[in-house]
């Protein structure tokens, strides 16, 4: 409450409000104000208006001290209300009503955190409950694994073992781990990786993944990648075989960077088939990398994988592609044309162990396929012709310094045409040949017939 003077008047009140806030009543100090701001209005206004002057009778001293004695008294009294009894009545008070407010203000979540307590406590009941379970299923589990599964499953491993050449003591046992059934294995005690190497590692897990297939009887398709890496020839020989083995009642693809496991996979298909009569059927794809893509399939196989009739198609194709060069860049034809008679060389080299004999002797494998004899037919004019293609590719060929007597230019294309189909042509003639000199062998064993009449 107060008033603020200034020269000539009246200027402003304030604080009446808070006065009749603590006194429960102004005391006529409104209307005393009211009759203030009467009279100054009556002074600043226009000359021109009349009205009369506010006259009422304001006795400031009067008003003053009964203010002062009210105010003191209230005084007194918030005195009282202040001391440390009442003081402490007080906060208690207030932060009751406190907690009530947070309280009213918290109640849905307070109830929401209720119930999701109630909801934790009934999902742990139920995970505990499923745990339970899971261990008595365990339990029950790793006894008919024990007394059913192991047994077959042990005999089966120790039977690819035996055929991969591998002497080692290896122990299992039954593990269940939240519902999936295993084996663990050990060697003398320890984990195979602290004793075997990178490659006899992969011989046993090979050799147990075969064994767990047949123990189960499943004929499902199967993939493997690179089977053979860090192995030497003797075991890629061993996995070629028993994968071949294998595909006879079930599909398996084999992804691998390694050219002699398809080679010899495809030999030992070949030997079940002799051996058989018939032998599991095989196809071979390349995945390459074209520039930043990769993933891209042919159906043909590498170079190195191809028959002497897929080379000789290859070479078809290569010699077309550069027909164009021959007329309008020469230079560029002769380089490609070169590569050309490399790769004819190496294919008249390849029909020479591939066709003429029959891959009883390869190279890269340590056996000697001699039930494949029967189809040997070697006449003495096929040395003269491999000799005589073998010269030519050489004179064209890179690799062999030429001499001056030669021409630069490599043969026209149709010139190289030809020298393919001469490859074709003697691969064709000496495959006919192998087929009748088997049929010739088999005759010999054949009982004479006793014709009677």
């Amino acid at each position: 409450m107060g008033l603020i003077l200034r020269l000539g008047g009246v200027y402003e009140t304030r604080g009446d409000s808070d006065l009749a806030d603590i006194l429960d009543s102004d005391y006529r100090v409104g209307a005393i104000f009211e009759t203030i701001k009467s009279r100054k209005e009556y002074f600043v206004r226009p000359s021109d208006q009349s009205c009369e002057y506010p006259s009422a009778e304001l006795d400031a001293d009067l008003l003053s001290q009964n203010l002062i004695e009210l105010l003191s008294q209230k005084r007194q009294e918030l005195l009282q209300t202040i001391s440390p009894e009442k003081h402490k009545q007080n906060v208690g008070r207030r932060t009751e009503l406190q907690l009530n407010r947070t309280l009213h203000i918290s109640k849905n979540s307070i109830i929401e955190y209720r119930q999701s307590l109630v909801l934790n406590k009934k999902i742990a009941d139920a995970l505990n409950a499923i745990k339970n379970t899971k261990q008595k299923f365990s339990t029950k589990a790793k006894a008919i694994i024990s007394q059913l599964v192991t047994p077959d499953f042990i005999e089966n491993f120790k039977a690819e073992l035996e055929f991969m050449n591998v002497s080692l003591d290896v122990k299992i046992s039954p593990v269940v781990r939240d519902s999936d059934t295993s084996h663990s294995f050990s060697i003398a005690t320890k984990r195979p990786g602290k004793i075997l190497s990178e490659g006899e590692q992969k011989v046993i897990s090979l050799s147990a993944f075969l064994a767990e297939i047949k123990t189960f009887r499943n004929n499902a398709p199967i993939i493997l990648d690179d089977p053979v890496s860090s192995l030497d020839h003797i075991y890629r020989e061993k996995i070629a075989e028993r994968l071949s083995k294998e595909a006879l009642t079930r599909q398996i693809i084999i992804f691998t960077h390694d050219l002699s496991l398809i080679m010899e996979v495809e030999g030992k298909c070949d030997d079940i088939a002799l051996s058989l009569g018939k032998g599991p059927a095989r196809s071979t794809f390349t995945i390459r990398r074209n520039g930043k893509d990769s993933g891209f399939c042919y159906s043909k196989a590498p170079w190195r994988g191809m028959s002497t009739a897929q080379r000789a198609q290859q070479l078809d194709e290569d010699t077309h592609a550069i027909k164009g060069f021959y007329e309008s860049d020469i230079g560029n034809y002769n380089q490609r044309a070169a590569l050309i008679y490399c790769l004819l060389r190496e294919a008249w080299e390849a029909l020479i162990e591939q066709d003429l004999f029959c891959q009883i002797v390869t190279r890269g494998r340590n056996s000697v396929q001699t039930l494949r004899l029967d189809r040997l037919s070697i006449e003495p004019t096929d040395a003269s012709v491999i000799t005589q293609q073998m010269t030519k590719t050489s004179n064209w060929m890179f690799g062999h310094d030429k001499s001056r007597a030669l021409t630069e230019n490599r043969p026209a294309p149709t010139d190289i045409l030809e020298d393919i189909a001469k490859l074709r042509a003697f691969s064709k003639e000496v495959i006919a040949r192998r087929k009748a000199a088997e049929k010739e062998f088999g005759d010999q064993f054949k009982p004479p017939v006793c014709e009677v009449g």
